[in-house]
């Protein structure tokens, strides 16, 4: 019987919870470029998304959220 528990802890261990995929748009509000160490992400929770980052072609505001 502890030789099944140890396996069902192995089969636990094994298996990866699904990753959430992470969608972006471009902010409406955020009107400067983005540099490393802006505000994006403050701005980008008053829109209703969870997070910001900055892009790294276009220096555009970019906000997060999960699909």
């Amino acid at each position: 019987m502890r030789s099944l528990d140890c396996q069902v802890v192995v089969l636990r261990s094994l298996v990866a919870p699904a990753a959430a995929r992470e969608c972006e748009t471009e902010s409406a509000k955020f009107e400067m470029l983005c540099m490393m160490h802006s505000h994006c992400p403050d701005v980008c929770v008053t829109e209703g998304f969870t997070g910001g980052k900055c892009s790294t072609w276009k220096l555009k505001c970019m906000c997060t959220k999960e699909c």
